[in-house]
């Protein structure tokens, strides 16, 4: 929500319209509450229904999924919805929250979703933002190691890896439509070099 704000109040005017993707397993209870009345956020939530912890909200879109739900029926889902939401949304940026407590090692996921089931989902939302020119910003979202003081264990290293792979998904993505090599090229023009 800070970022959104500093992003919609600055830049120029370069970010009228913000829309947040948040697919932690947990509902996107913070940002809906913050922005319900704010026409420039548009919140996308999608999580487990049968993780609701705290009080619920109402986002733009809320998005349910059974506990249980696997990498292909989670992946569907998701697909179907970026590809309404983006060109009905238009937004100047993107802000993914990308949770990885959807793993099935997860110890409050509730999802059973495979390490190279959310490397697919980050490089879905990449695809999605990067291919239409709206630019992604990917945001550190759960995970809970069944284990968290056991470093060692296959869920910590789990957890550990899918975040990181959060990061670097994108960056191949980016840098597969040559946008990395690009922005860096106009920079150094930009600057005389």
């Amino acid at each position: 929500a800070v970022a959104a704000n500093a992003v919609l109040g600055g830049y120029h005017g370069a970010v009228g319209k913000v829309l947040f993707v948040d697919l932690d397993v947990h509902q996107g209870n913070g940002n809906a509450a913050l922005f319900k009345d704010d026409d420039r956020v548009f919140t996308f939530s999608m999580h487990c229904s049968g993780n609701i912890f705290s009080q619920r909200e109402v986002s733009d879109v809320d998005v349910e999924v059974e506990p249980g739900t696997d990498d292909e029926t989670y992946l569907s889902t998701l697909g179907k919805w970026l590809d309404h939401l983006l060109p009905y949304v238009k937004p100047d940026l993107v802000m993914f929250q990308a949770g990885v407590d959807g793993l099935w090692c997860d110890r409050l996921g509730k999802l059973n979703l495979t390490p190279g089931g959310l490397s697919r989902r980050n490089v879905m939302v990449a695809n999605a933002c990067l291919s239409r020119a709206v630019p992604l910003l990917v945001l550190m979202g759960g995970g809970y190691p069944k284990d968290p003081t056991e470093r060692a264990s296959e869920s910590f290293r789990a957890v550990v890896a899918a975040h990181s792979k959060s990061y670097s998904d994108v960056i191949e993505v980016a840098e597969g439509m040559g946008l990395l090599g690009r922005a860096a090229g106009e920079a150094a023009v930009s600057k005389g070099g």
